[in-house]
């Protein structure tokens, strides 16, 4: 029994090409970005990635979350390596309807969720009545 040095998400060229190993720009995490009413919710997919391994950052409306390169402890080598062990790093441009001052992160089962909430002049006012005197 051989094994194979065949990716199936990529074609065999990119597989000659690259080796066994997915190029870098192809190992980003999943995003989801929601609106609510009364904010933004960002969530990213990194499974096996530990809550300390995370790096969020805001700088001048842009937010940043990276995580940093692991080292590997093993050294076994591999024969077909595709866990993500690189890091990443997403940046990411709120809109200045985002309350900067209130944003708050949870990490949970490998998704990191970043609540950005809505600066009070942002939020849908609601309808009021006004008397005739």
């Amino acid at each position: 029994m051989y094994l194979m040095k065949h990716n199936l998400a990529l074609p065999p060229l990119f597989n000659d090409f690259f080796g066994t190993t997915i190029p870098r720009h192809y190992q980003r995490p999943a995003v989801n970005v929601q609106e609510l009413e009364d904010s933004f919710v960002l969530e990213v997919a990194a499974p096996g990635v530990k809550k300390q391994d995370f790096s969020i950052e805001l700088e001048q409306q842009i937010l940043t979350i990276k995580t940093a390169e692991s080292a590997s402890t093993d050294a076994t080598p591999f024969s077909l390596q595709e866990f993500n062990s690189n890091g990443f790093q997403r940046s990411f441009e709120l809109p200045d309807s985002v309350n900067t001052e209130k944003i708050k992160a949870k990490h949970t089962d490998g998704v990191l969720t970043i609540v950005l909430p809505k600066q009070e002049a942002a939020l849908p006012q609601t309808v009021k009545k006004i008397a005739i005197g």
